[in-house]
């Protein structure tokens, strides 16, 4: 199995390498880069799990960086979690209003962002399942439905033969009038 890939943008050298070494020990697969340019670049090549953001980083800030990741179709899905010491109520909701799934306020425990990372995707691990298991029962309604559409066209057609069948042979008067069939 793939070691989950966690891509890590801070322009602090000191913060990604604190950052890694508190979760490449977990298992992870670490992708680190010092800034918003580059770790959109790395985001749609590398398919990273979840994604660490600092909101304040020279040019691309991290609220740039989360709303583009949501607007393209093939980062939209990624979890996205700010660390930043931008602790002010109208930073935390815009994190989430641009699609940030958490917000870590710096300085941190280890444990918090361990057990953040690991819920995170855990729960990305299982929409993904949901939603693929959606798609197979889809699948399978819609062939149910033209396999029921199917059988229905074959019921009408063999009632209809019966029909003309019993009228050819004169039947019709004693399939349904008996006493006995009522």
């Amino acid at each position: 199995m793939n070691r989950p890939r966690i891509l890590i943008a801070d322009d602090t050298p000191a913060s990604l390498s604190l950052l890694s070494s508190v979760l490449e020990p977990q298992g992870y697969e670490i992708l680190a880069v010092s800034s918003g340019k580059d770790a959109l670049k790395i985001a749609e090549r590398a398919s990273p799990d979840l994604m660490l953001l600092d909101v304040m980083m020279p040019g691309h800030d991290g609220f740039h960086v989360c709303r583009t990741l949501k607007a393209e179709e093939a980062t939209r899905e990624l979890p996205v979690i700010f660390i930043t010491s931008r602790n002010d109520t109208e930073s935390v909701l815009k994190g989430f209003r641009v699609g940030a799934v958490d917000y870590i306020l710096k300085p941190y425990q280890a444990e918090e962002v361990i057990t953040r990372v690991a819920t995170h995707l855990k729960i990305s691990r299982l929409t993904r399942e949901l939603q693929q298991r959606n798609a197979e029962l889809e699948k399978e309604m819609a062939r149910r439905k033209q396999v029921e559409v199917a059988h229905d066209k074959v019921s009408q057609r063999l009632s209809s033969m019966a029909s003309r069948e019993a009228q050819r042979w004169g039947l019709e008067v004693f399939v349904g009038g008996s006493k006995h069939l009522k």
